[in-house]
Order: structure tokens, then sequence, then C-alpha cells
């Protein structure tokens, strides 16, 4: 008697240790393979290797699930990014609390009302591609407000551009005591439309039907364009980061 309750004694503990990473690595089973979201022109890649590696944006991360969420660490911090599965999509919220949408297979640029997906690109368009931003800021004895515009090119004639912005500031009473923080962030809506490269200019055509032209402003020796500029403001890779 004694020895078959010493047995069911250490099934037990083995269920307890084992039984949640055998759930979690079902669930990850189901998650295992290639995904693309494009949030706001911004293309994320992902890739789930195991239930314990994945490839993020070219970057090979180790990686652990608690609660529904993809927990990663590193030498200063440990990042929480729960996520759901519902149907054939991905749903992922970042530690700054956007939430973006996964989609097996890859993100295509969406088209819109008034705009034909560009299929006569002249080939050139390859050396456009990526997010380029543009970064205005203001402040005063109150707050600050920052505006980011972004464009966001797919290398195949196709673009998609918009904004965000943010403001943060305080208030105080006659004393100058601090009484109150505010702040927010506000992401605004997303047009597409069609570009392509001729000489050192690129010819933008809008939804609307108008069209415009940038000079293209900087090339890096293997030919891709990271900055242009267009009506007196410079875009650049480097200041979408």
């Amino acid at each position: 008697m004694k020895n078959k309750f010493s047995f069911f004694l250490v099934c037990l503990i083995f269920l307890s240790i084992f039984l949640p990473q055998i759930k979690a690595q079902t669930g990850i089973d189901k998650l295992k393979g290639k995904w693309t979201a494009n949030n706001y022109g911004e293309v994320y890649s992902l890739e789930i290797l195991s239930g314990s590696k994945m490839i993020f944006n070219g970057e090979q991360i180790d990686y652990q699930v608690f609660n529904n969420a993809f927990v990663i660490s590193d030498d200063y911090d440990v990042y929480y990014y729960p996520f759901r599965l519902e149907g054939e999509k991905l749903y992922v919220t970042f530690p700054e609390g956007d939430e973006v949408v996964f989609s097996q297979g890859s993100a295509e640029l969406p088209a819109q009302k008034g705009i034909t997906q560009n299929t006569g690109a002249s080939g050139s368009e390859i050396y456009l591609q990526g997010r380029l931003c543009s970064y205005s800021s203001s402040s005063s004895s109150t707050g600050s407000y920052s505006t980011t515009y972004w464009t966001f090119f797919d290398g195949k004639g196709n673009f998609q551009y918009g904004s965000g912005s943010s403001y943060s500031g305080s208030s105080s009473d006659q004393y100058g005591n601090e009484t109150m923080n505010y702040g927010g962030v506000n992401q605004g809506d997303a047009s597409t439309g069609a570009y392509r490269i001729e000489g050192n200019k690129v010819m933008l055509t809008f939804p609307d039907g108008t069209s415009g032209a940038a000079e293209i402003y900087m090339r890096q020796n293997d030919g891709s364009i990271t900055e242009i500029m267009y009506n007196g403001t410079l875009y650049g890779k480097a200041l979408c980061e």
C-alpha cells in the first residue's frame, strides 16, 4: 500500500511540473511558421521556430511563454508580449500598448479607393523600400508636442503614408506645486499611393489623383535610397528610430 501511495505521489508531482509545459508546447505548435503584419505601413516579420526560439525582423530571439505571453529578457529588463490566436490571425500586444495583428504569409500594402496598385513600375523602385520619417516638436511652459510623419515604400511602386503625434505636460497651482500630469498619443489614418523612380526624382501619385515629386537626397553604395526631400522636408530612415 505504501509503495502504491508513493508511486501516486510521484505521478502527481510529475504532472504538476510538466503538464503546464506540455500544454504550452501544444499551443506553440499552432503558432509555428512565418507570420507578417503591416501596422500603419511598418512591416513586421515573425517566425516561431520552437517553444523557445523565434526570429523577429531577422533577429533570432530566445523566449518563454507565460500566461499567454511571449516573455523576452535582456541584460536590463524582462518584456511581456501578450498574444492570442483567433482563427488565422495572431494578435500580439507590445510593451508600449500597441496591438499588432499578424497573419500567415507576406504582408502587402492594402489597396485604397481611387488608387490602383502599381504593376507597371520601372524596376528601379526596388531601391526605395521601407519606412522613411520626418519629425517635428515644440514645447512650452506647460508641456511638449511632437509629430512624426512617415512614408512606407514597398519596393514595387506602391507607398503608404500617415502621421502620429504625442503630447505631455503638467499643471501647477498658484504656489508652483505640480497638481496634474497628462499626455497621450494619436495615430492618424494611413493613405495609399503609387510611385516610380525617374533619375534623381521619386514621382508620387496620391489618392485624389494629384501628383508630386520628391528629390532623392541620399543613396547608399548599394544603390538603396535612405533619404528623400519633399516640399522642403527631409524624410529619412534614421528619423524613424
